[in-house]
């Protein structure tokens, strides 16, 4: 009889909660311990292997007192110095390559504690609203939103799966740990649910969902766009519509490589634009202006080509900035290109 999820992680649960009060288990032990359908050698094998990680002794017999005092106290010396190094390599060799459900949960039990029901659902919140800023501050971005659209069109031609685009929506976090902790208390009757459950949090979102919320975000793209093509993107419109666009795809939680890719995107064209910002603000020191006259200056002001007209200067500084004039020019243009590029000020780049 195939055992459910629920049953194993009570039972991988359990196992990890004795051997950590004795110190020890047996392989007596772990075969009463474990249902049937993960006794297999194919099973059994990286659990004992995650057990010992924990510093949980498994053999044929009981261990004598001192050799659990000897081996406690090497694996004491060993570990604590490393455990995070070691807890951190675990993981990196395990993501994007394992999905046996006995390994991830083993692994997870082993680098945290055990959480309260109510814990769970906390923490899922603040990670989808974590996810949620993120995703708000750069889809505001509107070059940005070519990589979901490429990504979109790539998806519809069938070259790529609905989880290398997106894998849920905001809120599934949230609403699952709900779910599990009310099926764990004994709320529901039956496992199918929470079953379910697994899977939806596993293989990803509902096709049909995802094709309608697609259609919803190109409908608020192509607004942006007709919007921005009007009035420009400096526009009190176009940023309302650019804002509707980015909340269209917040909703939606994109895939993590997707993101990423986004992320560096931003990243470099935030570099390039510090970068001149530092080239004038060097040669505005260089000529003797004080810093915080510089800031209250050019604030606000990245792309005025009149910034310092009217402006209350030393003598001494305004010749000197007179030999720096063009450098100066050249890097206000470069701002208003990135601008031009990116179809935001400066100020929102930041």
């Amino acid at each position: 009889m195939k055992t459910t999820t629920k049953a194993h992680k009570q039972a991988l649960q359990k196992l990890i909660m004795i051997g950590k009060e004795q110190g020890y288990l047996t392989y007596a032990e772990i075969n009463d311990i474990l249902p049937e359908d993960l006794l297999t050698q194919e099973q059994v094998e990286p659990i004992v292997t995650i057990l010992e990680e924990l510093d949980i002794a498994v053999s044929d017999t009981v261990p004598d007192a001192d050799t659990l005092v000897v081996e406690s106290g090497a694996k004491a010396q060993s570990t604590s110095a490393e455990a995070a190094i070691a807890a951190l390599a675990a993981l990196d060799s395990e993501f994007g390559r394992t999905t046996d459900p006995v390994r991830m949960y083993m692994r997870e039990m082993g680098v945290v504690d055990l959480l309260e029901q109510s814990d769970e659902v906390r923490i899922a919140k603040e990670i989808e609203a974590g996810v949620f800023e993120i995703m708000q501050a750069i889809t505001l971005y509107p070059a940005i939103t070519d990589f979901f659209f490429k990504a979109h069109t790539r998806l519809e031609e069938g070259k790529c799966k609905m989880t290398d685009v997106i894998i849920g929506y905001q809120g599934d976090a949230e609403d699952f740990a709900k779910k599990k902790a009310a099926f764990d208390a004994g709320e529901f009757d039956d496992d199918e649910e929470y079953e379910e459950m697994e899977e939806m949090e596993y293989t990803g979102p509902d096709e049909a969902q995802v094709y309608g919320r697609f259609e919803t975000v190109l409908k608020c793209s192509g607004a942006y766009q007709k919007t921005n093509e009007k009035h420009g993107f400096r526009n009190k419109k176009t940023i309302s519509a650019r804002q509707q666009l980015s909340k269209g795809l917040s909703d939606l939680r994109l895939a993590p490589k997707l993101v990423s890719t986004m992320m560096e995107v931003i990243c470099d064209r935030v570099a390039m634009m510090k970068k001149q910002e530092k080239a004038i603000q060097k040669a505005c020191l260089y000529a003797g202006m004080e810093r915080e006259q510089f800031f209250k200056l050019f604030t606000d002001n990245e792309t005025n080509f009149d910034w310092l007209k009217g402006a209350k200067l030393d003598k001494k500084v305004a010749e000197k900035l007179k030999i720096s004039k063009d450098e100066i020019y050249y890097a206000q243009k470069n701002l208003l290109g990135y601008e031009d590029e990116m179809q935001l000020t400066v100020p929102e780049l930041k």
